[in-house]
């Protein structure tokens, strides 16, 4: 395209842009002088009886929804209330150790370790995961007696070297169940 097209093509443009500019503009000017016309015609006119019973359904609609609204509200808050406070009532302890040699774990990923008192010797270990697994860490004085992942029911001895205080801890990934042991008979 040359200089001389591109010239051609802006005078275009802006002859375009002036015309409808001029035909907005007077469209405009009749538009508000037509509104002018009606708003001072009093036959077209509202009456008062009218447009007081239309602003009072007004208002009354709008106090009403504020209200249902604000209702809304507080019995969402007391449900989500009422729900935690269940939830926190019903929900057993996620880490319990029994005097009698049991644990009893429960959901999430929590941890728990429990201490127990053993013999030197051989002693039964008893898994038993409702569902998801578990990590066991069996330990003494930092050396370690037994360590795994575990699902479902499983028994076996382990090994206590010397007598004194077991490290028993569970890391459960969504578990539930029990592990129980042996203790020592004094």
């Amino acid at each position: 395209m040359t200089h001389r097209e591109e010239m051609r093509e802006q005078y275009e443009d802006s002859l375009f842009r002036q015309i409808f500019n001029e035909a907005a503009s007077t469209k405009g000017k009749e538009l508000l002088s037509e509104n002018e016309r009606l708003q001072e015609d009093p036959t077209l006119a509202v009456p008062p009886e009218l447009e007081e019973m239309c602003l009072n359904t007004i208002h009354k609609t709008g106090r009403n929804r504020r209200r249902k609204k604000r209702l809304c509200i507080y019995l969402a808050v007391l449900c989500i209330l009422a729900l935690i406070v269940t939830w926190h009532l019903s929900r057993p302890e996620a880490f319990q150790v029994l005097e009698d040699g049991t644990i009893y774990f429960s959901h999430y990923s929590e941890t728990g370790t429990a201490v127990a008192e053993l013999d030197a010797g051989k002693h039964p270990i008893r898994i038993n995961v409702d569902h998801g697994e578990i990590d066991l860490l069996i330990e003494q004085n930092g050396m370690q007696i037994l360590e795994g992942t575990f699902s479902g029911k499983n028994s076996f001895p382990i090994q206590v070297p010397e007598n004194g205080e077991v490290s028993i801890t569970i890391t459960g990934r969504k578990a539930s169940g029990k592990v129980q042991y042996q203790l020592v008979q004094r």
